[in-house]
């Protein structure tokens, strides 16, 4: 086997591992199995045209969302998907997420999973999100709520549903679901 076929397949291992057949030993085993699930239930009902992953890391929903789309570009920041993932990242552009520099209305499917936690500067990212989205495009975002403390120092909030609306409306967006994934067993 070539290097990148080994690559491939580790990424495979990765992602089976953490987030389709994840174990119950696994500390976001709730969550990760969860956000999975719901991913996969969303992705035929929404996904469309190009689709950009912001904060893709080790794109593990590209299956998911593959066979709805047309083009399956990945984003993330360099330093944190290698310290995250190492070799095992699959982004496509290395940039800040905030501003990509990407053209304007270029995607008709955006997808942001478990990353907005990270963005301290929260208004902007979502503004660089609204402009990358087509006219009628879908963003689809994943927010933990309750979630252990991680990727020290990076990990700057936790959202209410509440805060999501108004942080969401005031950009631009128009909420068509807002549900939770997880409730008081995940909690605990």
């Amino acid at each position: 086997m070539d290097k990148m076929g080994s690559l491939n397949t580790d990424i495979e291992k990765y992602i089976q591992k953490n987030f389709i057949n994840v174990s119950l030993t696994y500390p976001a085993y709730i969550a990760n199995r969860n956000l999975y699930r719901a991913l996969k239930q969303i992705a035929p009902k929404y996904a469309k045209g190009k689709l950009i992953d912001l904060g893709c890391g080790v794109k593990p929903y590209e299956k998911s969302f593959r066979p709805h789309i047309d083009e399956y570009f990945g984003v993330d920041l360099e330093a944190t998907a290698s310290s995250n993932y190492a070799d095992l990242t699959c982004s496509d552009l290395f940039i800040d997420i905030c501003d990509t520099n990407l053209k304007e209305e270029a995607f008709d499917t955006l997808l942001s999973t478990q990353v907005l936690e990270y963005i301290y500067n929260t208004k902007k990212y979502l503004s660089e999100c609204y402009r990358l989205l087509t006219m009628g495009g879908v963003a689809i975002f994943t927010v933990p709520q309750t979630y252990e403390y991680h990727v020290k120092p990076y990990d700057y909030y936790r959202f209410m549903k509440f805060s999501l609306r108004k942080l969401f409306e005031e950009k631009g967006f128009e909420i068509i679901e807002l549900f939770p994934l997880e409730g008081a067993y995940a909690t605990v």
